[in-house]
């Protein structure tokens, strides 16, 4: 499941063609474990029109270190905003990308897309392993 994330996550951002911030939290330093995802992140921030940036963030600072960089960059709050990555749960709000969604609506953002390649929480779910993938770790 693991890898299959990863290579979802390639695909959004190789076709990606606007700007980017990544956050980067304790799971970053296994990036360069995955060459070919170091290359996608690499290569959208380069591409990215007006801004792309990579920022440390570790949880649970994250979201607000996002908010208050996406309000310093001037960001209109109906500007489209796509959000992939580690972690995602729909069923009760936990994560990563549950919190910076939060925290971005609450400061009035309205347009907020969760991507279907952000990594989903999902241990109790139907498809769920019953060992965890050793050696694939999350992206």
């Amino acid at each position: 499941m693991a890898r299959v994330t990863r290579d979802q996550v390639i695909g959004d951002l190789e076709d990606w063609q606007g700007d980017v911030l990544v956050l980067d939290g304790f799971l970053s330093d296994e990036l360069p474990d995955y060459p070919d995802l170091q290359a996608a992140i690499n290569d959208a921030l380069k591409r990215a029109p007006n801004f792309g940036e990579r920022l440390e963030a570790d949880d649970p600072e994250h979201a607000e270190i996002a908010l208050s960089y996406l309000q310093g960059k001037g960001v209109a709050l109906d500007t489209p905003i796509s959000l992939t990555g580690a972690w995602y749960d729909p069923t009760d709000q936990s994560g990563c990308i549950n919190a910076t969604v939060s925290t971005l609506s609450e400061a009035g953002f309205t347009n907020l897309d969760i991507l279907e390649s952000a990594a989903e929480l999902d241990f109790y779910g139907e498809g769920v392993d019953d060992e965890p993938d050793w050696d694939s770790p999350a992206p």
